[in-house]
């Protein structure tokens, strides 16, 4: 079976299993007569795990679907190199630079393609209801404005992509070998893996032989500090042999002696080489002294996996029907709780949250230095009422002339002072419009110190160049699906921008999003002294410190209408906060220790302005009929000029190209030959399911060169 087909296989797999979750039935799956996907029940009703089932042959089914996932699943996992260097050399044009400036903006490049730890953490789970478990205490215990937390599915684990973007992968419930396998070549290539209540544990550590099964077991276990801790244990019990005959309720088997475990495990890759892992108990059942809690180690690689047969991810409210046994685990959450933050921090080298609890959303502040402005606005708003409510679907603002204001700032709820002599605490607009100097980009600004999202304050018509600017995000928006992490010291906005149809920008208007990406840049390296700082654009529509790390991104949502495109900008990029992975003045500071200089770190109120006064330079421009500024700015950022990269061809065949440059709509653009002939193809992202900088990526045009 070829990989089209195979891929159909497990996308038929997946649509069953959605499908009888979601209509509470079982599905039997698309080219797959009589196999069967039962829907999964609430954790207090199961009395047997979901399973597959079919006619006198299912097993045989089963068997044959298994080797279609192991097909789909085949790999090899070659490891990261964090530093190697991209060629700066071919992505920048030579005119445009002074040898001086070129030698410093190398250098520059040298210094920053640094180690930095993915803030990405993913969770693999064998049913939904456990990997809802998973995420709710990840979300509790990691520190928040360093991790974003994804569910991984079986249809994203043929991509190579997650490998090298992630901090920590967090495997619960039994899973395929094949997919075991997977996550061991991970761990081999240096990879963290959270184990819980898997299967994991004996496909990595064979010496665990038995697998008893016993339902909703309640025991004792202790583990570093804590001693005695009451949790819920695996139904599958995997013991070293010899076989233990039982859970007892007291200690009359606590005399055995315990397991002399060994000390390390060989365990091989795909390619059948051995690795020795070193094996440590962390943590142990009282009643029989057996290993709850394991650590296994390859010192060659650094990857690391922590076992644990203990229910650490449920909390006890999932419980609830059980009332004794609820408020028994009530008791001991704290320290359920201080036992995984330990695991992820002690062993995972995960940080933990340590911030003071969420402090509830904040006033909105409406700021113009041209009062004028706002009451244009108000004039023009279409839906607001006399009382100066607006509904914007997921959010209701309503505007006010006084900080009096006796109603409480929710969620869906932001109340926004209008009066010129309100100010907020945390944002300077003197200081903001002192390097503002455009026409209309920013001059209208709402600002909050705490928002969910400022794509959710942003009408479907508010005004061309209105801006939203949050201090902080509790619901960032990345590209399709992704989540943006939004801590203090990251830069935000949402920009609104009227395109007309008919202008030159309105005839290709897919390319806003790189016009955009290249005013972020531009920002800080269009400042006198501040050319080297080494930001660069990643196709299509991140912003990355050298090759190796991510810093910023956007998005844009259109609209259209009769004459105009109505377009909403959100982006956001780290400027004073290390977190989740570095910034822009960190990396000011350390072009200031490379070359002795004295750059000014910029202020969040700075960076806003330039990013305003270089999208407005470039859109003039463009209207002008000088779009090649923007081009030959977009080439001198960008990271992938003479790449070698695969493409994946339509028909499922990889094909070797070499990336060249982007099309009038902002397609990427690379050369190849197919059947001896030479081929320009224009790609697209996969909506972000590839890494270009890994080399992947698929065709949607072909032309001949």
């Amino acid at each position: 079976m070829n990989s089209y087909h195979t891929t159909k296989a497990v996308i038929a797999f997946g649509k069953a299993a959605e499908d009888a979750s979601e209509l509470n039935k079982p599905i039997e799956i698309t080219k797959f007569p009589g196999l069967i996907v039962r829907p999964q029940k609430d954790l207090n009703d199961r009395e047997e795990e979901p399973k597959f089932e079919g006619p006198s042959k299912g097993t045989i089914v089963l068997s044959e679907f298994e080797e279609k996932i192991n097909e789909i699943l085949s790999f090899t996992i070659s490891p990261v190199n964090h530093n190697s260097k991209s060629d700066a050399n071919d992505a920048l044009p030579k005119d445009e630079e002074t040898s001086e400036d070129a030698s410093k903006s190398s250098q520059s490049e040298e210094e920053d393609d640094m180690i930095v730890k993915p803030p990405n953490v993913l969770i693999y789970t064998d049913t939904i209801d456990t990997g809802k478990s998973v995420k709710a205490v990840l979300r509790k215990v990691l520190d928040p404005d360093r991790y974003t937390i994804y569910n991984l599915t079986i249809l994203n684990l043929p991509k190579n992509t997650w490998v090298d973007q992630v901090a920590l992968v967090v495997v619960c419930g039994n899973i395929m070998d094949v997919i075991a396998d997977r996550f061991v070549e991970y761990i081999i290539h240096g990879g963290k893996v959270l184990s819980l209540c898997s299967n994991m544990l004996h496909k990595m550590l064979p010496f665990f032989k038995t697998a008893e099964v016993r339902e909703n077991e309640l025991v004792y276990f202790s583990y570093g500090e804590w001693k005695r801790v009451r949790m819920m244990h695996d139904t599958f019990c995997y013991q070293a042999s010899p076989k233990r005959n039982g859970f007892v309720e007291n200690h009359e088997d606590a005399r055995l002696p315990s397991l002399n475990l060994p000390e390390s495990t060989s365990v091989k890759d795909k390619k059948g080489n051995s690795h020795l892992f070193d094996v440590k108990i962390l943590g142990t059942e009282e009643t029989w002294q057996n290993p709850s809690i394991l650590l296994a180690t390859l010192a060659s690689s650094g990857g690391k996996v922590v076992f644990s047969q203990i229910h650490l991810e449920r909390d006890p409210v999932e419980y609830s029907r059980a009332k004794k046994l609820y408020e028994t685990l009530r008791e001991n959450d704290d320290a359920r709780l201080g036992i995984i933050s330990d695991l992820l921090s002690t062993h995972l080298e995960m940080e933990i949250n340590r911030a003071p609890a969420f402090k509830g959303y904040s006033l909105g502040y409406l700021l113009s230095r041209n009062e004028d402005l706002k009451w244009e606005m108000f004039k023009n708003l279409k839906g607001l009422t006399e009382d100066h409510t607006l509904k914007l679907g997921a959010l209701t603002i309503r505007f006010y002339t006084s900080e009096e204001i006796h109603v409480t700032v929710t969620d869906v709820f932001l109340p926004i002072v209008t009066h010129y002599k309100f100010c907020p605490k945390n944002f300077s607009p003197q200081q903001y419009y002192q390097y503002l100097d455009t026409r209309e980009l920013g001059q209208l600004v709402i600002y909050a110190d705490v928002l969910t999202s400022s794509m959710y304050a942003m009408g479907a018509r508010m005004k061309h160049g209105f801006a939203i600017i949050p201090r902080q995000q509790t619901h960032g928006r990345g590209r399709g699906n992704n989540v943006w992490l939004s801590p203090i010291g990251c830069a935000m906005f949402t920009l609104q921008v009227f395109i007309p149809r008919n202008s030159i920008l309105g005839k290709q208007i897919s390319i806003l999003q790189h016009i955009v990406a290249v005013a972020m840049v531009s920002a800080v390296r269009s400042i006198p002294g501040y050319q080297a700082i080494n930001l660069r654009i990643k196709w299509p529509n991140d912003i990355y410190v050298g090759k190796s790390t991510k810093i910023g991104g956007l998005i844009v949502q259109t609209l259209v209408d009769e004459s105009r495109y109505i377009c909403d900008i959100g982006a956001g990029i780290n400027l004073s906060n290390s977190k989740p992975t570095t910034c822009i003045n960190d990396v000011i500071s350390r072009y200031n220790q490379k070359h002795q200089t004295k750059l000014e770190e910029l202020s969040y109120e700075r960076y806003l302005a330039l990013v305003f006064n270089q999208l407005e330079i470039l859109l003039d421009d463009i209207e002008k009929g000088n779009i090649q500024h923007f081009y030959s700015l977009y080439y001198k950022y960008w990271l992938h000029k003479n790449a070698s990269v695969t493409v994946l061809t339509l028909n499922g065949e990889y094909q070797e190209a070499i990336v060249d440059d982007i099309d009038d709509f902002g397609y990427l653009r690379v050369n190849t030959s197919i059947m001896g002939v030479g081929t320009k193809i224009s790609v697209h992202p996969d909506r972000n399911s590839f890494d270009l900088l890994q080399g992947l990526i698929i065709p949607v045009i072909e032309e001949d060169i």
